[in-house]
């Protein structure tokens, strides 16, 4: 007869806890910070800084700002970090990196959707220079 050891057993509890308060805080995260987290935890972005320079086209302060005042992201500011996901999922290799990156082109043309009835964000086209 298998005896499980209670400290496994409770180690198992500890992290599926964790997992269902991971999962209720997520729920009630603004995109913006779910965005922030997923792009640091795929190394696409070190800090909200560059959240703010390069993926939403915002000044270095604006992230931050929008985290302080509760607040999400703005049209623009979507619309702009959308394109960037976009561009980096055809670009990532790999297949985390790519799986998140999904996930949020998702989460943001929901976003834009729900929160501003805008229904589709057209797909660049960007054709090879000829040389």
């Amino acid at each position: 007869m298998f005896v499980a050891n209670p400290m496994v057993l409770s180690k198992a509890k500890d992290i599926r806890k964790q997992n269902e308060v991971f999962e209720q805080r997520k729920k009630h995260m603004k995109l913006l910070n779910y965005t922030l987290l997923k792009l640091i935890e795929i190394d696409e972005i070190g800090t909200a800084e560059q959240l703010s320079i390069d993926w939403c086209n915002k000044n270095k302060n604006w992230a931050a700002w929008q985290k302080h005042a509760r607040q999400d992201f703005s049209i623009d500011a979507a619309i702009n970090c959308l394109a960037r996901t976009r561009l980096r999922l055809v670009e990532r290799q790999d297949k985390t990196g790519q799986l998140v990156l999904a996930e949020l082109e998702q989460l943001l043309s929901d976003y834009l959707l729900r929160k501003h009835n805008i229904a589709e964000i057209a797909r660049a086209v960007q054709e090879p220079a000829m040389l």
